[in-house]
């Protein structure tokens, strides 16, 4: 791996034809890639994260085996244009890239039958209403990050088909409430707070809350039994983490919300944590300032 490469000459692939991995990343002064690359006929696992990539050439489009391609932090790219030919793709990470989401992107997305992961970040509202419909993407999507939006109206509703997220990001965002987007076989809207046993994201481990405005608690939590990390900071209006109108259901539901928690984190000058008997049980490494 080298994280010095400018440019790559077109002639550099040709000799390659049975290279399996190709790990570019931290080239942060590369920008494009050869044409040659379609002479890399048995790559697997193509890594261009924290690179200046601005498109993506016609080229990548003949790398047939190609099932892992990493595009996160590849802020100067704007589109995955040519991608639904790459049949065999299952690990997509497109989070922090500069990809612009919108019908179009997820319905080329959608075309990958054999995708498994997904990771993406949202930084305007264009395709957020698509990718959260979209129970092909939403399954698979295993990291989402949510940047700048202004919500304060209405909140958000995250679906419960999302059961391989482990990670949940909401930075500088004015958003009302988060709410888990529950429906029955008839696909009709259920809310959890009325059926409390229920519990969905069992994968998800950690979430990150800076700098969101308008955000009073995050009652929806406690229906995410696996979470080892809660890091909330700047964000100076949230008063509970489970509220205390709906403690009551807690309690009802049987649910013991927190379990394997291990660290919580609030930069404020409270602990932004609803008086429900006993929250975190012990021991949970907790900081407030």
């Amino acid at each position: 791996k080298n994280e010095t490469l400018v440019s790559i000459s077109d002639e550099f692939f040709h000799s390659m034809p049975r290279l399996v991995v190709l790990d570019l990343s931290e080239n942060k002064q590369l920008s494009e890639l050869p044409t040659g690359i379609s002479n890399l006929v048995s790559l697997q696992y193509l890594n261009l994260s924290y690179t200046c990539i601005n498109h993506l050439p016609a080229a990548l489009q003949e790398l047939k085996k190609l099932i892992h391609l990493d595009l996160e932090f590849t802020g100067q790219l704007s589109s995955i244009g040519g991608l639904s030919s790459l049949l065999n793709l299952r690990v997509l990470r497109l989070r922090g890239s500069g990809v612009l989401w919108d019908l179009n992107i997820v319905n080329e997305l959608q075309v990958f039958k054999h995708l498994e992961i997904l990771t993406i970040g949202f930084g305007y509202q264009s395709g957020l209403e698509q990718f959260l419909s979209s129970h092909k993407l939403t399954s698979c999507t295993q990291t989402l990050e949510f940047s700048g939006f202004q919500l304060e109206s209405r909140g958000i509703s995250l679906p419960t088909s999302m059961d391989k997220l482990r990670q949940l990001l909401f930075s500088g965002c004015a958003i009302s409430e988060i709410n888990i987007d529950m429906k029955c076989i008839r696909c009709e809207p259920v809310s959890p707070l009325h059926s409390p046993k229920n519990v969905c994201f069992l994968s998800l481990s950690h979430v990150h809350i800076r700098g969101c405005q308008w955000l009073k608690e995050l009652t929806w939590l406690m229906f995410a039994p696996n979470l080892t990390h809660i890091n909330v900071n700047f964000s100076d209006q949230l008063e509970d983490i489970i509220s205390k109108e709906k403690a009551c259901v807690v309690g009802e539901s049987g649910i013991v919300p927190f379990q394997k928690l291990k660290i919580y984190v609030c930069l404020d000058d409270r602990s932004c944590i609803a008086s429900i008997g006993a929250p975190f049980p012990s021991p949970v490494w907790q900081q407030s300032l």
